[in-house]
């Protein structure tokens, strides 16, 4: 008997990354079932499987649990930027970026991470810090009037990251706000 479904290793870690994303999924209707008809609410994927669907109410009713929601609940309302770039952390598309050649990698990273059309908060950041960028350039060639190109993209590259902590305003001992 042959196997239903044929993959290579390769396949494997974006096959485990949609079976994680659907369980996720799944698991979250069942609990908008719950909160919404409580435990006769469940989905019909627990008949015959009354034992299952009783487990996941007490989960749901489990004080970690509330903890736990409530906690995330009150971390997503204070977002004041979204992340764009699925479950790729920010670091990975700044990497990406400097592998391709990208002069401000970090800077850019932000920009591909967060900034949407018709999000002005983030375009706003966006923009003060290219326009930070282009102060910091001036100001190497004002104290350099012989630096060469080179030399000055050099000099703000090694500043992005105090570029980043001035726009988004860091605080003593704190991460970026945005970078985490």
């Amino acid at each position: 008997m042959s196997p239903k479904y044929e993959w290579d290793e390769n396949d494997e870690p974006w096959i485990l990354k949609m079976a994680q994303e659907r369980y996720k999924d799944w698991k979250y209707q069942c609990h908008k079932a719950y909160l919404k008809e409580g435990s006769s609410g469940m989905p019909s994927d627990f008949i015959g499987r009354e034992d299952q669907g009783e487990f996941l109410c007490q989960h749901f009713e489990s004080d970690a649990f509330k903890r736990l929601s409530l906690a995330n609940k009150r971390n997503r309302g204070e977002k004041t930027m979204h992340h764009h770039t699925g479950s790729s952390p920010i670091i990975y598309t700044m990497e990406e970026l400097k592998i391709q050649g990208e002069q401000l990698p970090i800077i850019k990273g932000f920009e591909n991470t967060y900034v949407r059309a018709g999000d002005e908060d983030t375009t706003k950041k966006y923009n003060d810090m290219v326009d930070e960028v282009n102060k910091r350039k001036d100001a190497f060639k004002e104290q350099h009037p012989d630096a060469t190109e080179e030399q000055i993209i050099e000099s703000v590259q090694s500043q992005q990251i105090e570029v980043l902590g001035t726009v988004l305003k860091t605080r003593k001992g704190k991460e970026i706000i945005g970078m985490g």
